[in-house]
């Protein structure tokens, strides 16, 4: 197991690696218990405080008790990140991931404010960011530079100079980076060594989840993923640096109501890390494409959501009744004509404000204030019957 250690830190011969671990499988121990056993030996060897634990008896330890930093919860970004914590941003395909945590690595290197958060980042606490791109392969590092171009910011240049990009490189015939010991050492000594511009790494943004473990050959579904969080999680504590994964969610969770399940794979994904955030895409017929970004957990905090779009600068907020506005009115249209033939296939007159304000879960006060506003608009005609007002 040692040599197979030492070749798997050093990234060495693939075929001497999988003899060693053809052997260790005669023995019937199996790839989940291997990846584990290598993994503890690397946070081990690198002291990593949930795998070195002392001989020694607990002290006892009251409220009153002192803390370390890496006890504290000591907030870098508020309401996005913690310092020297682990954080989860996980969203559909094209929800705009890449685009939030390129934002918050801007925000760190500036300390500007972003999103809802009105006060921005004091300079003590501002740092550089250390970007993890797998996902695409040869083509992430173009995309990260086209979508931080779409980002329109002022301080370019300096946050250019608080930024470092780990992953493929055609040129200089470099992989992809993966969660193996080799892609391990290699991050905890970029992180020991800081930015060559001297500053410390406050953010790591590892994208995404998912590609990172395939390429160490860990399933993200049933392997060792609870020791995979647990690591990056120590790791963040030890540098004193957020770890923040991006992750896809599982096919269905933006219409399935799963909240903070939402992510797919392992559930240690999302039951681990101290920060989940979760991004969901709607369409909006005047602003395009409206993100809304729901906290799900924020230790310390209660969870929010608030809702933006890109802007020429960053991003801008959007209201909630701008954002509904859209698609209520889709909602009532299509309340008021499929309510137009009966089961038995005759055609009726429309249907009662009581019945669209139930079906749509609208105040019917507010309904008929909507209602009229779409007939000024002459998208609906209203009149009475002498037993019940309908809407057609």
């Amino acid at each position: 197991m040692n040599e197979l250690y030492r070749l798997e830190v050093e990234g060495a011969d693939w075929n001497k690696v999988q003899y060693l671990k053809s052997v260790l499988g005669g023995y019937h121990i199996n790839k989940n218990e291997i990846q584990k056993r290598l993994l503890m030996m690397f946070a081990d060897k690198n002291g990593l405080s949930f795998a070195t634990p002392k001989e020694s008896k607990r002290r006892h330890r009251t409220f009153s008790s002192s803390m370390t930093k890496q006890e504290a919860m000591e907030v870098l970004q508020p309401g996005f990140t913690i310092e020297g914590k682990d954080c989860l941003l996980m969203g559909e395909s094209g929800a705009g991931k890449t685009l939030a945590a390129l934002g918050l690595s801007y925000a760190l290197a500036t300390g500007c404010p972003i999103l809802d958060d009105l006060y921005g980042i004091p300079e003590p606490k501002q740092g550089a960011t250390v970007w993890v791109g797998s996902d695409g392969g040869d083509g992430a590092f173009g995309m990260v530079k086209k979508y931080a171009e779409m980002l329109n910011v002022p301080q370019l240049d300096y946050w250019d100079d608080n930024f470092t990009f780990i992953g493929a490189d055609a040129e200089e015939e470099k992989p992809s980076w993966g969660f193996t010991l080799n892609g391990l050492t290699e991050i905890v000594e970029t992180l020991e060594a800081g930015h060559p511009n001297g500053q410390p790494y406050k953010l790591l943004v590892a994208d995404s989840l998912k590609k990172i473990l395939e390429i160490a050959d860990i399933d993200f579904g049933i392997g060792p993923v609870g020791l995979v969080m647990q690591i990056a999680q120590a790791i963040a504590s030890k540098y004193n640096c957020v770890w923040l994964w991006l992750h896809h969610t599982k096919p269905g969770a933006a219409k399935g109501g799963f909240g903070i399940a939402s992510s797919g794979g392992n559930s240690n994904i999302y039951q681990i890390p101290y920060a989940v955030h979760r991004l969901v895409k709607h369409e909006h017929k005047e602003l395009g494409q409206i993100t809304e970004w729901n906290v799900e957990k924020f230790r310390g905090e209660k969870s929010r959501k608030f809702r933006y779009v890109l802007s020429d600068y960053l991003f801008d907020l959007v209201e909630d009744d701008v954002a509904d506005d859209d698609s209520k009115t889709t909602q009532i249209l299509k309340t008021i004509f499929t309510g137009m033939v009966t089961p038995e296939g005759l055609k009726v007159d429309g249907q009662t404000p009581d019945v669209i304000a139930q079906k749509v879960n609208m105040n019917i006060k507010t309904l008929k204030n909507r209602l009229g506003k779409l007939k000024n608009e002459a998208k609906l005609v209203g009149y009475s019957r002498p037993v019940d007002p309908a809407i057609t």
